[in-house]
C-alpha cells in the first residue's frame, strides 16, 4: 500500500482480517475468552457484593479486589485492575475514535468531552484506592491517592468552567455567512475568560466544600465538644475553606474587571446600573426597578463601582440604557443573586479571619458554643453562594447563549418528546441526591470518637 493513500500498516492488516470470516470468528472467540477470564472473579465469586449487618454495611467483593492478603500476586492485582477499569477504557477509546475528523483534527466538543472523561476516570481510580485502601496500602500512598483525587476533581471542574467561559467570551473560530470556519478547539478552550473564571470557580468550590464540611463537624461538636476526631476535622476544614474564602475577593476582582471590559451589560445588571456615568457608585442591597430605571432602597458608595471595575474612580461605567432593550439581562434576579453571593462570600471571609485569629491567640476559642453555632449556621452558605454565582453567570449573559453570536431563543431545540428524558434524569438525580445524603449521614453518624481524656484532657499539638 503506497504512502500516498494515507493508510497505515495496521489499517491494511485490519481490512484484510475483516475480509476473512473464519479469522474474524476466531478473533472474536479469543476476545470472548479473554473477557471471560478477566471477569471470572465477577461471574463466579465466593464473596458477597454487599453485606449489611449490625456492625454496618460493607462491600466485601470490591474490597478484596485490592487486598494485599486476598490478592498476594502482582499478576492477580493487574487483572483485578483490568476488570474494574476496562469499561472506562472502552468508553474513552470510543470517544477518542469519534472525536477525530477524517483529516485527523479534533472536534472541540469531543476534545473537551474526552479530556473530561479522562479526568473523571482518573478521579474514580484514585478514589477507589483512597476509600478502600485503608490498611491495604502505605500511609504515603493513601495520602497521595487523596491528593490525586483532589487534582482530578480540579481538572474536571476546569474543563466544565472552560466551556462556560467560551460561552461568555467565544473564541477559536470565525463566522463566514453565518457558518463557523477556521475552527481551533485549543483556542476555543483557551478563550480570554478561561483564566479568571476557572480560578474563581476553583476557589469557590474549595470554600464551599471546606465550610460545608466544617459546618457538619461543628454541629457534631455542639453535641460532643470533647470529641478529638471532630476537633481535628473542623480545624482541617476551616483551613481549606478559610484560605479559599480569603482569596476569593482577589479572583473576584479579576473576574469583575474582565466582565466590565467584555460584558458591560452583565456588569450593569449585576450592579443595578441603569445610567451611563463617570464615577459610578457601588450599590449595597436594593431592588432594581426596570420601569423607573433605578435601583431602590440601595446603599450607594460614591465612585466605588468605577474604582473597583476599572481601578479609576472617574472611569465611565455603561448602564443598561446604553444597550438595546432586547439585549438587556433581567436585572432583578441578576442583581439579587449577585448581592447574595457577595454577602455570603464576605461572611465566610470574616469567619475565616476570625478562625485564624482564634487559632493564633487561643485555639480553645474555636470550640466555644457560640463559634461552633456560627460555623454550623454558615455551613450551607458556600454552596448557596456558588449557586447564586451560576445564576449571575447564566442570567447575566442573556439574551445570548453564546455572547454576541447566538441568542438563547435561536438555540432552543425544536425536537419533541423531551418530557420523558427530562423526567427520567430529574428523578435519577433526585435519587442520587437522596442516596448521597443518606450515605453522608451514615458516615457522619458512624464517625469515630476519640475523647480528649485519652490525650490527657487536652488536644495534642
Amino acid at each position: 500500500m503506497s504512502a500516498e493513500q494515507g493508510n497505515s500498516y495496521w489499517s491494511v492488516v485490519g481490512r484484510q482480517l475483516r475480509k476473512n470470516r473464519m479469522a474474524m470468528l476466531g478473533f472474536r472467540c479469543v476476545i470472548a475468552l479473554l473477557l471471560l477470564a478477566v471477569y471470572a472473579p465477577l461471574l463466579a465469586s465466593s464473596r458477597p457484593f454487599y453485606y449489611g449487618g449490625p456492625e454496618g454495611s460493607s462491600f466485601p467483593w470490591f474490597k478484596d479486589l485490592f487486598d494485599r492478603i486476598a490478592v498476594p500476586q502482582a499478576v492477580d492485582l493487574f487483572f483485578n485492575l483490568l476488570l474494574v477499569f476496562l469499561p472506562f477504557a472502552t468508553v474513552i477509546y470510543v470517544l477518542v475514535r469519534r472525536s477525530l475528523r477524517r483529516r485527523g483534527r479534533w472536534k472541540g466538543r469531543a476534545l473537551r468531552r474526552t479530556v473530561g472523561v479522562l479526568a473523571a476516570v482518573h478521579v474514580w481510580i484514585f478514589l477507589g484506592i483512597y476509600l478502600y485502601g485503608w490498611d491495604k496500602v502505605s500511609p504515603l500512598l493513601h495520602l497521595l491517592s487523596g491528593v490525586a483525587v483532589a487534582l482530578g476533581g480540579i481538572l474536571s471542574g476546569i474543563f466544565v468552567v472552560t466551556a462556560n467561559a467560551w460561552m461568555n467570551s467565544p473564541a477559536g473560530f470565525a463566522l463566514l455567512d453565518g457558518i463557523p470556519v477556521n475552527i481551533s478547539p485549543l483556542a476555543a478552550m483557551l478563550n480570554p475568560a478561561w483564566k479568571t473564571e476557572t480560578a474563581h470557580m476553583t476557589l469557590a468550590a474549595f470554600a464551599a466544600t471546606g465550610f460545608a464540611v466544617a459546618g457538619i463537624h461543628a454541629f457534631m461538636l455542639l453535641r460532643d465538644r470533647g470529641n478529638l476526631f471532630h476537633r481535628r476535622a473542623l480545624a482541617i476544614a476551616l483551613w481549606v475553606g478559610g484560605v479559599a474564602a480569603i482569596l476569593l475577593p482577589v479572583s473576584g476582582d479579576f473576574n469583575a474587571r474582565f466582565i466590565a471590559r467584555h460584558q458591560p451589560a452583565k456588569l450593569a445588571a449585576m450592579e443595578g446600573q441603569f445610567r451611563t456615568e463617570r464615577g459610578a457608585p457601588l450599590r449595597i442591597g436594593g431592588i432594581p426597578d426596570v420601569d423607573g430605571r433605578t435601583t431602590r432602597f440601595a446603599i450607594e458608595i460614591p465612585r466605588a463601582l468605577s474604582l473597583l471595575a476599572f481601578h479609576d474612580p472617574d472611569a465611565e461605567v455603561k448602564g443598561l440604557s446604553a444597550f438595546p432593550r432586547d439585549e438587556w439581562p433581567n436585572p432583578v434576579p441578576v442583581h439579587l443573586a449577585f448581592q447574595f453571593m457577595v454577602a455570603s462570600g464576605t461572611t465566610l471571609s470574616v469567619l475565616a479571619l476570625l478562625s485564624a485569629l482564634f487559632a493564633w491567640r487561643r485555639r480553645e476559642w474555636l470550640y466555644t458554643r457560640r463559634f461552633l453555632f456560627a460555623v454550623a449556621a454558615c455551613g450551607p452558605l458556600g454552596i448557596l453562594s456558588v449557586e447564586a454565582g451560576w445564576v449571575v453567570t447564566e442570567l447575566g449573559r442573556q439574551p445570548w447563549v453564546i455572547h454576541g453570536v447566538m441568542r438563547t431563543a435561536d438555540a432552543v431545540t425544536t425536537v419533541g418528546g423531551l418530557a420523558i428524558p427530562f423526567a427520567f434524569f430529574s428523578l435519577l438525580y433526585l435519587a442520587l441526591g437522596i442516596s448521597a445524603a443518606w450515605l453522608l449521614r451514615r458516615e457522619v453518624s458512624a464517625s469515630p470518637a476519640f475523647p480528649l481524656e485519652e490525650q490527657g484532657g487536652r488536644e495534642p499539638g
